[in-house]
């Protein structure tokens, strides 16, 4: 019980994170360019199993300020945790989170497409979605997962 108690703090504590980071920088995440930071915390895929439903809770409730309404709470949302757990078995660090990258942009440029009726640049708003995820996951992600790395005390705490 005391482990599965721990695993549900961290998880708070992640989508804590997020939404907080969501929040600051919330009108910098909606565009078909975006800048997300709280997708770097997708680098906590490689240091705790709970990551995934953290970014996952923490995803929805930052999506509620989402101008694509509903679709974007559901499917952005359910991107971020398929990526998310995808991402959690391959065993390459960096590897394992190009699934972020990939989902979302084919997910989320379907959202904005659909809610702003402009089909005949999906694929250009999936090249732009998916270099924005890649800036927030790996620009961003990689010096926190350094950081990580570089602190015991942190790493110990993210750690299963």
């Amino acid at each position: 019980m005391k482990k599965r108690s721990k695993h549900i703090v961290k998880a708070a504590i992640i989508a804590a994170i997020y939404i907080c980071m969501g929040l600051v920088f919330g009108s910098w995440g909606f565009h078909a360019i975006q800048l997300r930071p709280a997708e770097a915390l997708n680098v906590l895929i490689n240091y705790t199993s709970c990551a995934p439903w953290g970014l996952f809770v923490g995803c929805v409730v930052a999506n509620f300020t989402s101008p694509y309404g509903l679709l974007d709470i559901i499917c952005g949302s359910v991107a971020t945790l398929t990526s998310a757990l995808i991402g959690q078995c391959i065993k390459n660090k960096y590897l394992a989170l190009l699934p972020s990258v990939l989902i979302n942009a084919v997910v989320v440029s379907a959202v904005i497409c659909y809610s702003s009726n402009i089909w005949d640049i999906y694929l250009l708003t999936m090249l732009e979605i998916g270099l924005s995820q890649a800036v927030s996951v790996y620009l961003i992600g990689i010096p926190l997962m350094f950081m990580i790395n570089h602190s015991k005390g942190l790493k110990r705490l993210l750690e299963d």
